[in-house]
């Protein structure tokens, strides 16, 4: 719209200067403030390409982290936490009872 160019027109509602597209007109004696746009690259726009490095850095690391868990049973619960003969952890849930908690 602006190109990077706008205006700043005082408002009499809001009583303040607003912006405005580059192509409004001020009603009143009050000319219009012109305010260009800086050539260079916006500084959000620079910081792109390091969030990206550090957000791959991030996932790098948390790939090559070992993970281990260990499955618990609560006490009490119920559960019971055996060992399969293939060497897999395997959860035994209680049964519910008569009012479907288990």
């Amino acid at each position: 719209m602006n190109h990077g160019l706008f205006k700043l027109v005082y408002n009499r509602l809001r009583n303040m200067h607003v912006a405005v597209a580059d192509f409004a007109c001020a009603h009143g004696s009050e000319p219009a403030v012109w305010v260009a746009g800086t050539p260079s690259a916006a500084p959000h726009l620079l910081l792109r390409p390091l969030v990206a490095a550090t957000l791959l850095c991030f996932g790098a690391l948390a790939s090559v982290a070992p993970t281990c868990a260990q499955i618990v049973a609560v006490p009490g619960s119920g559960a019971q936490v055996l060992q399969a003969q293939n060497g897999v952890a395997q959860v035994n849930i209680a049964k519910p009872s008569g009012a479907g908690v288990s």
